[in-house]
């Protein structure tokens, strides 16, 4: 069964209520908790506290919770039951795997291994009942939560150490090589070497079908993957030879390497001539993306070496939507899936956080970057709180951009710092998050805390930024 093939239903905008917005997508390569719940029955109410409570303790790793919901009662009546429970996590209206186990159970849950197989499901949730869920999420993400791992949902127990060396983009034959020596013999420890054999060459031929498929229409990434299917299995080098004389027909392909050298400087050395020499090689291809500010787009990547994160072969910079993101693969998702919420929330706030930020990128504290020619906001430990609240962040500092560049695009400038930071540029930008908060049916805390805010200075108390 292919990893890209996972079949569900269900997860459409139309069907969606509360949480984080999913697709298929989003979910690949994630291990998936469908919680079957109905509005009107007693113990489904009881259970959602305890999927809460899982969802928030494995939250930052590759798992998503859909809560399914399979009457179609108004929006009105499940938001006030996701607020009344504090919910987080993804809410739908009868999303579902298309293969979903068949029960008269409710409420009942299963848990979806990355490739599609239904791995544990359950209907109770006593404290034994959801020990042993919590159990099997752990075990499923143990391998899929290892960055780049070849060994897919394999429970590993016998072969650990080779499975530490089965990463994307490392050398993988060696280890490939002993798990083959056991293979053939009979056993629990045999069956678990063809296990992870198994998952290895799906793996492998799912990269070649990447390969293939991106050959015309994204040739870049098609080099990319080829990079990774070279130095992970390089008995493969002759073979991708002949696929690298096509790709080199590509015009393409050296902008983006170019880009890649830029960004992701080889075994981590200063690239000769320094990040300059960096910059301007990937010129070519940010001009033909970006024309007019190719120069500052080539120094923000160029000085965000930090999105390469180790054993992640891609590029992490997003270029499909109105705002760059450049940060690793899980604040790329995260703040997606923020901009999504603004979309769906007010359509009115996210057309201004378009217009107004340009780029959002990480860093080691959060501030909005308004004089840039490319407005910046800079996103520190606040991309670790609820989607909710990180949205929130997001329209309150695109509103402290546009104070800054409509006042600079009617007047000129230097703009006066008074005119969009102090206290009441930051009442205004409260008002803008409180209202937005609103819109998305927050929580009455999250509005509150916002609420209390118009009474702190921040710029002229002494107040300690940690955020």
């Amino acid at each position: 069964m292919s990893v890209f093939a996972v079949e569900w239903c269900g997860i459409e905008e139309d069907n969606w209520r509360s949480g984080p917005t999913l697709s298929p997508e989003k979910l690949k390569g994630k291990v998936v908790l469908v919680c079957r719940w109905d509005a009107n029955h007693e113990q489904s109410i009881e259970s959602l506290p305890h999927v809460e409570a899982l969802w928030k303790e494995f939250r930052n790793r590759p798992f998503a919770v859909i809560g399914s919901y399979r009457t179609d009662d108004t929006r009105k009546k499940i938001i006030k039951i996701v607020l009344n429970n504090e919910l987080t996590y993804s809410i739908y209206l009868n999303a579902r795997l298309v293969d979903e186990p068949s029960t008269s159970d409710m409420p009942f849950y299963y848990l979806v291994s990355p490739y599609g197989e239904v791995i544990h499901q359950g209907s109770g949730f006593s404290e034994p009942e959801m020990g042993e869920l919590k159990s099997a999420v752990s075990n499923a993400l143990a391998v899929v939560s290892a960055p780049g791992s070849l060994c897919g949902d394999v429970k590993v127990t016998h072969f650990k150490k080779e499975a530490a060396k089965l990463v994307r983009g490392k050398n993988a034959e060696a280890a490939i090589a002993r798990l083959k020596s056991f293979s053939s013999k009979k056993g629990p420890k045999a069956e678990e070497a063809r296990a992870i054999l198994d998952s290895v060459e799906h793996t492998r031929n799912a990269i070649k079908d990447e390969i293939r498929s991106n050959m015309k229409l994204r040739p870049g990434l098609a080099l990319v993957r080829l990079e990774t299917l070279v130095n992970t299995w390089p008995s493969e080098k002759e073979h991708c030879s002949k696929i690298l004389n096509k790709l080199a027909e590509s015009s393409d392909v050296e902008a983006a390497a170019n880009l890649r050298r830029a960004l992701i400087p080889e075994d981590g050395k200063k690239q000769k001539g320094g990040k300059n020499a960096a910059a301007n090689a990937a010129m070519p291809f940010l001009r033909s993306k970006f024309p007019g500010v190719a120069r500052e787009i080539a120094e923000l990547l160029v000085a965000s070496d930090h999105i390469a994160c180790e054993n992640v072969p891609d590029i992490n910079i997003n270029f499909e939507i109105p705002i760059i993101i450049i940060g690793d693969g899980k604040f790329i998702e995260k703040t997606k899936n923020a901009l999504s919420l603004i979309e769906k929330g007010s359509p009115d706030i996210y057309e201004m956080v378009t217009n107004y930020i340009s780029v959002i990128r990480c860093g080691k504290t959060s501030g909005m970057e308004a004089s840039r020619p490319l407005p910046t906001f800079r996103v520190g430990t606040t991309a670790d709180s609820n989607l909710h609240w990180y949205a929130s962040t997001i329209v309150h500092d695109a509103n402290h951009s546009k104070l800054y560049n409509d006042h600079l695009n009617k007047f000129g400038g230097p703009v006066p710092s008074n005119i969009w930071t102090g206290r009441e540029a930051e009442n205004s930008c409260l008002s803008v998050q409180e209202e937005f908060l609103k819109a998305i049916h927050a929580s009455n805390n999250k509005i509150e805390h916002v609420r209390k805010g118009r009474n702190v200075d921040y710029f002229s108390s002494k107040v300690k930024r940690t955020w």
